[in-house]
């Protein structure tokens, strides 16, 4: 009977041993015998995944016309609320293609004598992207277009002092354009460092705007925004299990290199 169950066991394990190498060579896996030119065996990365974009920093301007009298307007910091849903499409691992939905905040600061004006809206808004690049690695340029709608928006007026005086704010406001199309352009570098810029070729105002009095307030005034920010990008799921050990072992390549 022992002898037996240890021939079946035997026939089992070479049966197992069979498999496994049936598997390898599907998938032309040959172990290398020189390390240092190894190549990094891991699963392809998924075609389709989903991540987060954050705008940690960005810095705006505005080319404004008045009059027919244009300058830069001063220039706009923020950190709070630019925050997207991303969609991402890898054709291969040097393109791709990208989408989701953006919330942001916009707008430019308007000087005028003693008087300061801020101008803001949040927008919601879908981009469209091209990467191109080491998309494994996540060294890449990028570019496209979306468009952002504005649904909030807010004004504040500051004396020479910088004391406040006067404070507004309207939900789906006729003051500002109700379609802001944009481009932009990017750099990503590992682990997901992004600098991008875009721009808004429309004019921020609504000229055709009127207030109670029939005056209209922006009629000699176009506004065109142009941003620069440094964001992260959080990927989920576009790998498989193994990207622990796709870093480790391309961290211990590049050793190697190195020495």
């Amino acid at each position: 009977m022992k002898r037996k169950l240890l021939l079946f066991l035997a026939l089992l394990e070479l049966y197992s041993v069979q498999q496994v190498l049936a598997q390898d060579k599907n998938n032309n896996f040959l172990p290398p015998a020189d390390t240092t030119n190894a190549k990094i065996l891991v699963s392809q990365p998924r075609r389709f995944y989903m991540g987060n974009g954050y705008d940690l920093f960005m810095f705006s301007t505005a080319n404004l016309t008045q009059l027919d009298r244009s300058k830069l307007t001063p220039v706009r910091f923020t950190a709070v609320v630019n925050i997207g849903l991303n969609f991402h499409y890898d054709l291969n691992k040097r393109f791709g293609l990208f989408t989701g939905i953006s919330l942001k905040n916009l707008g430019l600061i308007e000087k005028s004598g003693n008087t300061t004006t801020k101008h803001r809206v949040y927008t919601v808004g879908v981009p469209l992207g091209l990467k191109i690049g080491n998309l494994r690695d996540r060294n890449f340029v990028f570019g496209g277009g979306g468009i952002d709608v504005p649904f909030n928006y807010r004004v504040k007026i500051f004396n020479e002092r910088h004391k406040k005086t006067y404070k507004d704010s309207e939900w789906f406001s006729d003051r500002t354009a109700s379609v802001m199309p944009y481009a932009f352009l990017g750099l990503s570098v590992d682990p997901g460092l992004i600098v991008k810029a875009q721009y808004y070729p429309a004019n921020f105002f609504n000229q055709d705007f009127k207030e109670a009095t029939g005056y209209k307030t922006y009629s000699n005034m176009t506004a065109s925004i142009f941003s620069l920010s440094l964001s992260v990008d959080i990927h989920y799921n576009q790998y498989k299990i193994q990207e622990r050990e796709y870093r480790k072992m391309k961290a211990e390549r590049e050793n190697l290199k190195a020495l």
